[in-house]
């Protein structure tokens, strides 16, 4: 591997974090996936600045593949990356040019070679995390084309900012909460089948609090709620009629299940009632 003239990237400079504990260097062995973003063409902050001040009726946006073509990154720009990578044993996971990033995965002590750092680990407030300080190094013939390198320093960025409400009156107004269907409504958003957000993506950020995944599970299944009992029944009965064979089974069988059905029913609708009729403090 021949050695390469290398550059600062700018902005990439990290310092001490204030009341970080260091606890030691980090495992040479252990993996690590980083991502590239390689910088925009300037006609792509010139559109989006065009576009921004035109009225939200007269805006005429790109599909994803009108964007690609356009302001996607340039196959020779994505080759250099790729080059970079296999010179100091990193692969590619994904490339995107439309999202102008490429993903790398390696060793700790790969990547410590190819980008110029040494990562270390540290503890802050119960969080262990790892860490750098200084800047990344990156080839010169890279330094146009790179724009940040993320993945390497991965310590706490958003610190959560929980407020807890003060006690209140048991005579007072409860809280409501709305669901985005509800909001909808009362903005009056519009209705139609371009307009449900089919085919976009969500972001979901915590800081902190966390989420569970049967959480979200949940409430999007809530969201239409009809649709998703009837599913649920439907398969329900075509394991219990097809796969435990109750279909084809004596009919004493076939009385036991419709009674097993029949309590666990009684035993659901008891335990909603008593929920849905407790005065919540």
């Amino acid at each position: 591997m021949s050695v390469k003239r290398t550059v600062a990237l700018q902005g990439s400079e990290r310092r001490p974090m204030p009341g970080a504990t260091k606890t030691g260097p980090v495992s040479g062995d252990e993996p690590i996936e980083v991502t590239i973003t390689l910088k925009a063409l300037d006609d792509l902050a010139t559109k989006a600045k065009e576009i921004s001040e035109q009225p939200l009726a007269d805006r005429k946006y790109l599909s994803r593949e009108e964007f690609q073509k356009t302001y996607g990154q340039s196959e020779a720009n994505m080759a250099l990356v790729e080059k970079f990578a296999r010179d100091h044993n990193l692969t590619v996971k994904n490339k995107n040019p439309e999202e102008h990033t490429v993903k790398l995965v390696g060793t700790v002590r790969d990547m410590s070679q190819a980008f110029g750092v040494f990562l270390e680990r540290y503890t802050h407030e119960g969080v262990t995390f790892r860490g750098r300080t200084g800047s990344v190094q990156i080839p010169e013939e890279l330094s146009n084309i790179i724009l940040s390198v993320d993945g390497l320093d991965e310590r706490p960025v958003a610190k959560p900012k929980f407020r807890h409400a003060p006690a209140v009156s048991p005579h007072a107004s409860p809280n409501i909460t709305y669901t985005p269907q509800q909001i909808a409504q009362l903005y009056s958003f519009p209705t139609g089948p371009n307009t449900d957000g089919n085919g976009q993506c969500i972001a979901i950020i915590e800081l902190g609090g966390g989420f569970r995944q049967s959480d979200l599970n949940q409430y999007f299944g809530g969201l239409n709620i009809i649709v998703a009992l009837t599913i649920a029944v439907f398969k329900a009965s075509l394991v219990v009629l097809f796969f435990m064979h109750g279909k084809y089974s004596p009919k004493r069988t076939q009385m036991v299940i419709i009674a097993s059905i029949f309590w666990l029913g009684i035993m659901l609708f008891m335990t909603m009632s008593d929920y849905v009729t407790r005065l919540w403090s």
